[in-house]
C-alpha cells in the first residue's frame, strides 16, 4: 500500500484488497473479489501476513465467486 499500488479496507482477517493497479472490484455489487497468488498458488493468508520471499512471484488475480 506504501507504493500506492493496491488499497483496501482492514476487516476482521486483516487487509481486504478492493483495489489493485487503479482497478477496483466490489464483491458486494458483482461477487468479484482479488485472490492472491505466490508462485501460482493459491496464498494461504492475508496479503499482510504473506512474508516477501526472494525469488518468489505474486500476483492479484480478479476471481468472480
Amino acid at each position: 500500500m506504501d507504493l500506492g499500488l493496491i488499497e483496501g479496507e482492514e476487516g476482521s482477517y486483516g487487509l481486504y484488497v478492493t483495489t489493485v493497479l487503479g482497478t477496483t472490484l466490489d464483491y458486494d455489487a458483482d461477487g468479484y473479489w482479488w485472490a492472491l497468488s505466490e508462485n501460482g498458488t493459491d496464498a494461504s493468508v492475508g496479503v499482510d501476513s504473506l512474508p516477501v520471499n526472494d525469488g518468489s512471484t505474486y500476483a492479484f488475480t480478479a476471481t468472480k465467486a
